[in-house]
């Protein structure tokens, strides 16, 4: 009789975990911006550049076109690579520790960051933010 409450109160407190692991998580943002008017490469480059010091995240250039951002947060880590040129940018996610990625889903607070660097890059444009 005790093995079965026990069995069932386990059960209960997996299925408990799951379902809240389910609420902090949320498809991976990817966002993909087109720039009201163009810059040039290098005004593009300098502003991802920018608006990531702004945030905390480091960038790192990897030549023409592609840049490396990482935000470390308390023991949260997140890995982006950053597409660009002179009409547009994409934010792709690379990797992650402690977000809970699984497939096509990442905890919301990435989402949140690569959204709040998207905005800040935008704003270092001179455009929105």
């Amino acid at each position: 009789m005790h093995e079965r409450r026990f069995a069932r109160g386990c059960s209960l407190l997996v299925a408990s975990s799951l379902l809240m692991m389910a609420c902090r998580t949320a498809p991976i943002l990817n966002p993909s911006v087109t720039l009201p008017e163009a810059k040039t490469e290098a005004e593009t480059a300098h502003a991802i550049k920018l608006a990531g010091a702004r945030l905390g995240w480091e960038m790192v250039d990897d030549g023409p076109g592609l840049m490396t951002g990482t935000l470390h947060l308390r023991k949260h880590v997140a890995v982006v690579e950053i597409h660009y040129d002179a009409d547009s940018y994409q934010i792709q996610y690379k990797d992650s520790e402690a977000l809970m990625h699984q497939g096509d889903k990442i905890h919301r607070n990435y989402n949140r960051w690569v959204n709040n660097l998207s905005e800040e890059i935008k704003s270092a444009l001179g455009y929105g933010g």
